[in-house]
């Protein structure tokens, strides 16, 4: 055979192992995410909601899953050319593991590119409409009351909101405004508040404000308040998410450059994306330690044993990805460099299995 025809039977094969460890790994968390969500069940929130919820989820879950599954198919997809000796005959034509690598990568890559259109497009919209949904059945309102408030900080103005109606306006908004030496001078309060995006403001309703001064204060109402602000829809829809993890690259990157403009912390922010940035390279790096696995130490172990030793290392790299992020919030080094770490750590030891049994 060519190789290229050599390369369409290898990168099917992977990509088959792949569509089948993700089709496994959806229906255990499914699963189990469904018998979780059904403790919450009541009146208000029934099976169906909670069957829905978790449906919205599976966009999201998909995206979080694909660094493993994508290992572990490759593992599994290699293991099984492995146990049919066809990796071993290529090799023995002269065929290197580094030009094993090119089909093997292939089906990966073209995995990592669909979770990141989910990822970005898909996700965060399930993430949010099950949340939305959620609060909406138990608070048994189209309304979105938020458990906490959600702050907003611009300059020496700070807004409070209550939460956020189905088509998208804001509901009970508070604002205080401060002068130079911390001293409050308006304090604002308005019913609601809807988005218009030709003029980039918002228009406040039934307002009422209350100036303080030296000497009186004045208390002033107007049907209608323009607010001319920085704040998008889309971080009113954070508020909903709550989480970085479940926004999209565009939605963290608004949220940073937020974050720095008004002098907050930017950091968990940042090392979302950052993750989400440099996933790929991360997944190809597991893709050499699956390569290195396979030709060398488990290439005479069944598969069970392959799938075990394919969890262990997910887990141990998951442990050493959680741990880092909170050490780089003590020590303040660059987020990017917790998120580089185990990408070194990884190809380090990809390497290191080529080499050794090249």
């Amino acid at each position: 055979m060519s190789l290229p025809l050599i390369d369409r039977y290898i990168a099917t094969s992977v990509f088959a192992a792949i569509a089948a460890v993700l089709l496994c790994a959806l229906s255990l968390t499914g699963v189990f995410a469904l018998i979780d969500e059904a403790g919450g069940i009541d009146q208000n929130y029934t099976f169906t909601d909670a069957a829905l919820y978790v449906l919205y989820n599976l966009p999201n879950q998909i995206y979080e899953s694909v660094p493993f599954v994508v290992f572990i198919g490759s593992l599994i997809g290699l293991g099984t050319l492995s146990t049919h000796s066809e990796i071993t005959v290529l090799r023995s034509a002269g065929v290197s593991l580094g030009r094993l690598f090119i089909p093997v990568a292939l089906p990966s890559i073209l995995v990592l590119t669909l979770a990141f259109l989910i990822g970005e497009y898909v996700a965060p919209w399930g993430v949010q409409s099950a949340a939305e949904m959620k609060i909406q059945q138990h608070q048994i309102s189209e309304d979105i009351r938020f458990t906490n408030r959600y702050w907003l900080r611009e300059g020496n103005q700070f807004t409070s909101i209550e939460g956020v109606s189905r088509r998208g306006h804001l509901l009970g908004i508070s604002q205080w405004e401060i002068d130079g030496n911390n001293e409050m001078r308006v304090a604002r309060r308005a019913h609601s508040a809807e988005y218009d995006p030709d003029l980039n403001l918002w228009r406040m309703k039934v307002v009422g404000e209350t100036h303080f001064g030296t000497e009186d204060t004045r208390v002033e109402s107007y049907d209608e308040f323009q607010w001319r602000t920085g704040l998008d829809p889309r971080l009113v829809r954070a508020g909903v998410a709550a989480e970085p993890r479940k926004l999209g690259v565009s939605d963290l990157a608004f949220q940073i450059d937020y974050r720095e403009r008004e002098g907050l912390d930017p950091r968990p922010y940042q090392l979302v994306y950052w993750s989400k940035i440099l996933q790929p390279v991360s997944i190809l790096g597991l893709i050499t330690i699956a390569l290195g696995f396979v030709v060398g130490p488990l290439r005479e172990v069944g598969m069970g044993a392959r799938f075990s030793v394919g969890v262990i290392v997910g887990v141990a790299l998951k442990y050493v990805q959680d741990l880092l992020p909170p050490m780089s919030m003590v020590f303040e080094f660059p987020p990017w460099v917790a998120v580089l770490i185990p990408i070194v750590i990884v190809w380090g030891g990809g390497i290191y299995l080529v080499r050794r049994v090249s």
